[in-house]
């Protein structure tokens, strides 16, 4: 537990702060569609399976959806975009299939790799909330759902993440 408090305390200390909501508090509608079919996708398991996600069933959530897969490093968790939603592209730019040390800058991909840290250690879905920091579009916030995905074994081996991006008034 000790170091997931340490994993929120940094996301939490960055500029700007990114803020983790463990309860899954989602405000977007899209975003509670997403968790609603992760759910629905659990069976009798904690998470489901990368093969039990089915983007033609996704429909309309589709373009909000991106899947990352997991490696653990001895310098510790690596992502690896497998699909990019359209929404998540508009905002980033594309990363879809693409190295994201290659298409990020260093803070973005470590803030995204602290994120992924968290779903891997607690094997929940997770609510964040924070402003872009990239590409000089710091007037976007973005509510963000990550959730577990096992991919053939125990282990957390993919992220379904669900992203949703405003025009903040801050």
């Amino acid at each position: 537990m000790a170091l997931l408090d340490e994993t929120i305390e940094k996301l939490r200390g960055t500029d700007p702060p990114v803020e983790v909501d463990l309860d899954v508090g989602l405000k977007a509608d899209v975003l509670q569609q997403i968790h609603a079919y992760w759910v629905s996708k659990c069976g009798a398991g904690t998470m489901p399976d990368r093969l039990d996600i089915d983007p033609h069933e996704m429909g309309r959530l589709l373009p909000f959806v991106s899947l990352f897969e997991v490696s653990r490093t001895a310098d510790g968790i690596e992502l690896f975009p497998r699909l990019a939603g359209q929404e998540m592209e508009r905002v980033m730019g594309p990363i879809h299939l693409r190295p994201l040390d290659q298409t990020l800058a260093p803070h973005i991909v470590e803030r995204w790799k602290n994120i992924a840290a968290i779903v891997v250690e607690i094997r929940k879905p997770i609510r964040t909330v924070g402003v872009v920091h990239h590409r000089e579009k710091h007037y976007i916030r973005s509510e963000v759902y990550a959730a577990p995905l096992t991919h053939g074994g125990p282990d957390v081996g993919m992220i379904l993440v669900g992203t949703v991006f405003t025009m903040s008034m801050d």
